[in-house]
């Protein structure tokens, strides 16, 4: 679906991936971890535009398990809020209330809207997810916040293991679709950004947890 809505393959990637320490050998799981009932679930909210994504994890002591995203083009907070409560419920029945959630989100979610003065935070809130944090602000914060999972082990274990399967999007940017321009060469090093495209809203979504 993804492919023919934008028209290309995830396979043919170019320019530098933005996760160089990533292992799809290491980092990546087709089995489907177990949430630990007692562990709250985390969410990373991106709120950009009108492709909203959310990624889901779980954080067991020190190694971060994520199990699931949504990706909805051309749904807005009135309507995907909503859609991620039904979905949480309904995949994660360890989860009694939303309130053992806690979601990370965009800072400038924390910005009221022009047209009708709510915030995306406020959509978070009234859709039942009561405890809701800003994400780093700043991309260099963000990114390294990822790096630190993809690197070392946790008792000969990953830091970071990735359900493929519920995270398809997320995880082909870690294998190279979440990249830079073919032109950041041509940049400063310290201004290179990923491209926006498809990958880039789970990733967002992913920095922010």
């Amino acid at each position: 679906l993804y492919r023919m809505e934008y028209g290309k393959s995830w396979n043919n990637f170019e320019g530098k991936f933005v996760y160089e320490d990533f292992n799809e050998r290491i980092h990546v799981t087709n089995s489907k971890p177990k949430i630990q009932v007692g562990l709250p679930i985390l969410l990373g909210w991106d709120s950009s535009g009108l492709t909203p994504a959310v990624v889901v994890a779980q954080l067991q002591e020190d190694r971060l398990f994520v199990v699931q995203e949504f990706v909805s083009p051309g749904l807005g907070a009135v309507r995907f809020v909503p859609f991620v409560a039904e979905q949480i419920k309904l995949n994660f029945p360890q989860i009694t209330s939303l309130d053992q959630t806690i979601s990370f989100i965009d800072p400038a979610g924390l910005t009221r809207n022009e047209t009708n003065e709510m915030t995306y935070m406020q959509y978070i809130v009234n859709g039942g997810f009561n405890n809701v944090r800003p994400g780093p602000k700043t991309w260099e914060k963000r990114k390294e916040s990822v790096d630190s999972f993809l690197v070392g082990l946790s008792k000969g274990e990953p830091k970071l293991t990735i359900y493929e399967s519920k995270c398809p999007i997320l995880t082909e940017g870690f294998k190279g679709g979440y990249r830079y321009s073919d032109k950041v060469s041509d940049n400063e090093p310290d201004k290179a950004r990923p491209i926006k495209d498809i990958h880039s809203h789970p990733h967002d979504a992913f920095q922010y947890l």
